[in-house]
């Protein structure tokens, strides 16, 4: 890890964040004059070294001419931190060199730790004046470019002491005192800002949703800002483009159960869209998932962090709750990737009378209390099935593919329980089988 000294501005190494106490800045990039990085500060202080008095011969000692000479926001970063007693400070546009792809994808792998370590995190806001009232319902503060973000997400969660700074370093707030005004602004727990509630207890989809309204430079960074949040790490392949959050899912899949990770996409009330008797699918039934014709995206998990926008209130609930609910024993969920996408096994019922309505039953719910489903439609002139409720027409330009969700509260009068199913399911186009639990 590379610091910067707050009194020089040269750089300083550490093995571990344990090392050193340093303030981190959190920020939003400025693209259109751009941001200094760590080469410009190495030649700045060679410029400093041959141009001022106040270098030093041997090349070791201070050099103060370099704070000079250092951008606004990296100089009043580090004159904000020294004053407030911290020696050493880590910015992200230059503590980083970027030319190097290894030290780079360690860095945004150590990315969440770095934060978490800090004794300090400033949130530089520099759209929002020093006199703004972070409490204003219309406030700058509350419609600052930081809170939509993809990176700043994980720089407001991790860190226990986060201060809010004006563009005029004013501070507007901490973490602490502003945390039911950020709770509202970004639907993230007030319990879990102030590390009350740890996030291994919210839910996958929960923590999607979070980011559901951020925005990103790179399309990869969607996923490589979220790898915090959900303890996990990723080579970083930039130019992978939507394949890295589904890099992603498939990590998190292989570290934590919670099915809420399917459950992304439009919801639709049961209501509106299951009617009759419902019944477990008879072993010898075979079904073909087909790729949406008009998508390469996977068609079981997600594209991006947007789709999940309406998830904020679903939640895993206990294998032995819904077996018992959908009386079906059910075991452990195992995720196998393969060649030909992701396996997994889940309950199916099937409408036992109209037959064009097929639910696939997620171990979690919403607020309500009501179960989540997915519902499979059968594509038209085929045997194959889509998840979602649409089909490609051939007569019209396909419409955007919807992973639809049902929520439905599985009554008991309601579900005709004839045999214990599983199916494996695949997000490919592959023919899969139900298989008689054991």
């Amino acid at each position: 890890m590379r610091l910067l000294d707050t009194s020089t501005a040269r750089f300083r190494h550490i093995d571990t964040p344990s090392q050193a106490c340093y303030a981190i800045l959190s920020h939003v990039w400025d693209h259109t004059d751009g941001e200094q990085s760590l080469q410009d500060i190495l030649e700045i202080h060679e410029y400093t070294q041959h141009n001022t008095r106040d270098a030093s011969s041997d090349g070791h000692e201070a050099c103060p001419a370099a704070l000079t000479i250092l951008s606004a926001k990296i100089r009043d970063c580090c004159v904000f931190a020294r004053l407030n007693g911290y020696r050493f400070a880590w910015v992200d546009t230059c503590c980083i060199d970027k030319s190097s792809s290894a030290e780079l994808s360690e860095a945004i792998n150590s990315m969440w730790d770095w934060y978490s370590r800090a004794a300090v995190c400033y949130a530089f806001l520099e759209d929002v004046d020093d006199t703004e009232n972070p409490r204003s319902p219309n406030s700058r503060f509350r419609n600052s470019r930081w809170f939509r973000r993809g990176w700043t997400l994980q720089e407001l969660i991790a860190p226990k002491e986060v201060f809010f700074l004006s563009r005029g370093w004013r501070i507007l707030g901490t973490k602490d005192s502003l945390a039911d005004v950020i709770e509202e602004v970004t639907g993230i727990d007030r319990d879990v800002l102030t590390h009350r509630r740890s996030l291994d207890s919210v839910s996958v989809a929960r923590r999607m949703s979070w980011a559901a309204n951020r925005h990103t430079t790179r399309i990869e960074d969607e996923a490589y800002s979220l790898m915090g949040l959900f303890g996990v790490h990723l080579p970083t392949i930039y130019g992978e483009g939507r394949k890295a959050f589904l890099r992603l899912q498939r990590e998190i899949l292989e570290h934590c159960p919670d099915q809420s990770i399917f459950a992304w996409g439009h919801i639709f009330p049961d209501h509106t869209m299951i009617h009759g008797c419902f019944e477990l699918l008879p072993f010898q039934h075979h079904i073909d998932i087909a790729p949406h014709p008009w998508s390469e995206e996977s068609c079981l998990l997600a594209s991006s962090p947007a789709a999940f926008a309406e998830a904020h209130d679903i939640v895993p609930i206990p294998l032995e709750s819904l077996a018992q609910r959908i009386s079906l024993p059910l075991a452990p969920p195992h995720y196998t990737v393969t060649s030909h996408g992701i396996h997994v096994h889940f309950p199916v019922l099937i409408d036992n009378r109209a037959k064009t309505c097929t639910l696939v039953v997620l171990a979690c719910q919403n607020a309500s209390g009501h179960v989540v489903a997915l519902m499979l439609r059968p594509v038209r002139s085929t045997n194959q099935h889509v998840i979602g409720n649409c089909a490609r027409l051939p007569e019209r330009e396909p419409s955007p593919p919807q992973h639809t969700i049902i929520l439905h509260t599985f009554a008991s009068k309601r579900v005709k329980s004839t045999t214990s199913t599983l199916i494996t399911f695949s997000r490919k186009g592959s023919t899969i089988g139900a298989r008689p639990s054991s």
